[in-house]
């Protein structure tokens, strides 16, 4: 029964990163699979970009913001510093997921699963700290104003993306509707 629970468990978190090694993160607002670097936030919460996609994507905003020559030139070098140090740390999580799927599939001991478990949800965390930092330390190269209008940016863009959506309720089989 314990064995059973740990390796259904052990399952959902493999699967859970494998869905989110494959860029694959539901239903986009048009109905279709989204991938990787779909969202035009910039600065935002990273909704499973690629490596930077958030923080290249700020450049895409630096005449409506007004950044400066040298704060463009700072977060390029950031951007390619985080690329090159996201390429390790994806790799170090695939090779930590593949390790937990070769010892599920050896049977091995309990504990040497969960310990390779363990390493393999500490190198998703490694991603997410990198990523969370690399963010903040990019957005201490602005002035308060820059963040102020960065936000404002962000929520015109949200706001541009709902509109028309209908009324916001969600179509099923049982009342009668099919699709969108």
């Amino acid at each position: 029964m314990k064995k059973t629970l740990v390796v259904t468990m052990a399952l959902a978190l493999l699967a859970t990163a494998a869905l989110a090694q494959s860029g694959f993160h539901g239903k986009g607002h048009g109905g279709g699979q989204m991938q990787m670097g779909q969202h035009p936030q910039c600065a935002g919460p990273h909704h499973g970009k690629g490596p930077n996609q958030g923080m290249s994507k700020l450049l895409m905003f630096a005449d409506e913001i007004g950044l400066t020559d040298d704060q463009q030139e700072k977060i390029k070098t950031l951007s390619l510093e985080h690329k090159m140090a996201m390429v390790d740390l994806h790799a170090t999580a695939k090779k930590t997921n593949l390790q937990v799927k070769a010892l599920m599939t050896d049977d091995a001991p309990e504990s040497e699963v969960l310990r390779a478990m363990e390493k393999a949800s500490q190198a998703k965390f490694e991603i997410s700290k990198a990523k969370y930092l690399q963010r903040q330390q990019c957005l201490g190269f602005l002035t308060d104003e820059q963040q102020d209008k960065l936000k404002e940016l962000r929520q015109d863009r949200r706001g541009q993306r709902f509109e028309g959506k209908g009324d916001g309720r969600r179509k099923s089989f049982r009342d009668g509707r099919h699709g969108r």
